[in-house]
């Protein structure tokens, strides 16, 4: 009875076990046999991927060698751009050098010109003092002209550029004076009266018949109200200089023109109003700085060279406070100009210049000239 009821409800939850049972065993059949196609579609899909990643590895290093190909490509077109903007500038710099150059060789001729027209006339006036027609004191006037004969003492005008002029405790000093001194008061017995005035108002004075003379270098266009003599005086070398441990200091001893320096790339220092170096050398196309303080800015490397005359460097030098250590003069002398008296052509003692010549010749020969300027060496 009541066990029996029991047992079969016993029984039937066997049976409802038994059939979860078989749905589970079948449900997780199915998954098994899912999850085997999972491995081999993942198997499938895996291969695949390592397929598109060699694929990929394969299309990067392609990409890879186009890129070092473009990369070479750019380099060389780069090389051949600056290569040719190189030459470029070289083309530039000798079209300018050839410019230049013009203009000097014009100059140049303008001034020979002018000299050998000088040259004719003092050769005139030294004939006509061996002419046998004029007489033994006709002839001494000529060679010396008598203090006694001249109304006035001969003013000399200068500006301060030591150690060539300049005033010392009130008194004129410089090679330029001791000149004058030695020929024209010594030998020639003539009384000079020495001013100094800035360079322009020296000019002007001369110009106008206030004063009579000054030394300077004859160019054409001095030469049109000044007149001079045939043997120079001093023969200022505009030589190159530049700090001591300029690392071209080799190319630097190398240069022999304006042209050299430009094609080296140096770039030069001078004092404002310069003339010769703005006309020979900034005119060939050198980058030229100017300043009233050349000697200092080349000691800071703010420039390559100078071009100045040895012993004129060697007072700026002092002057400005740089140490012989720092700064060189080279043995380059780009050019030697000729530094001559040269006198007003309305001027009462433009007669004394072929005596002033013949003195030139003689204290060059009995070395009166090279003590005098070894005094300011």
């Amino acid at each position: 009875g009541q066990q029996g009821r029991a047992f079969a409800v016993v029984a039937q939850e066997v049976r409802n076990l038994a059939a979860r049972s078989t749905g589970a065993a079948k449900e997780s059949s199915g998954l098994v046999q899912q999850t085997v196609q999972d491995l081999h579609t993942g198997k499938e899909t895996s291969a695949k991927t390592r397929e598109s990643l060699n694929h990929i590895k394969v299309e990067v290093s392609k990409v890879t060698q186009m890129i070092a190909e473009i990369t070479s490509s750019t380099n060389h077109q780069a090389g051949s751009i600056e290569h040719f903007n190189e030459k470029l500038n070289q083309i530039g710099q000798l079209t300018r050098s050839q410019k230049a150059n013009a203009k000097e060789t014009t100059a140049v001729a303008e001034e020979l010109s002018s000299l050998t027209a000088q040259l004719k006339k003092k050769l005139s006036n030294l004939a006509a003092g061996a002419n046998p027609g004029v007489t033994g004191e006709a002839k001494a006037n000529i060679r010396r002209p008598a203090a006694s004969k001249k109304s006035r003492l001969f003013k000399f005008v200068f500006d301060p550029f030591p150690p060539l002029t300049f005033k010392e405790n009130g008194r004129a000093r410089g090679i330029f004076i001791d000149i004058c001194e030695e020929i024209l008061k010594k030998r020639m017995g003539l009384g000079v009266d020495y001013e100094e005035l800035d360079w322009d108002t020296c000019q002007a004075r001369v110009r106008q018949g206030q004063s009579d003379g000054f030394f300077t270098t004859p160019t054409p266009e001095r030469l049109s109200y000044l007149e001079t003599h045939i043997n120079t005086a001093y023969p200022f070398d505009w030589v190159i200089w530049t700090y001591a441990d300029h690392p071209k200091l080799e190319q630097i001893k190398k240069i022999r023109t304006a042209r050299d320096i430009l094609s080296n790339g140096f770039t030069v220092v001078t004092y404002p109003g310069n003339g010769w170096v703005e006309a020979h050398v900034e005119k060939a196309g050198v980058k030229v700085i100017y300043t009233k303080e050349e000697f200092k800015a080349l000691a800071r490397k703010k420039a390559d060279l100078i071009i100045e005359e040895p012993l004129v460097g060697r007072e700026k030098m002092k002057q400005s406070g740089v140490a012989e250590s720092k700064l060189m003069a080279t043995q380059v002398v780009l050019r030697s100009t000729p530094f001559q008296l040269l006198i007003g052509k309305n001027s009462s003692y433009a007669d004394i210049l072929p005596e002033f010549d013949r003195q030139i010749r003689q204290i060059k020969a009995d070395g009166t000239l090279e003590r005098i300027i070894a005094q300011y060496r």
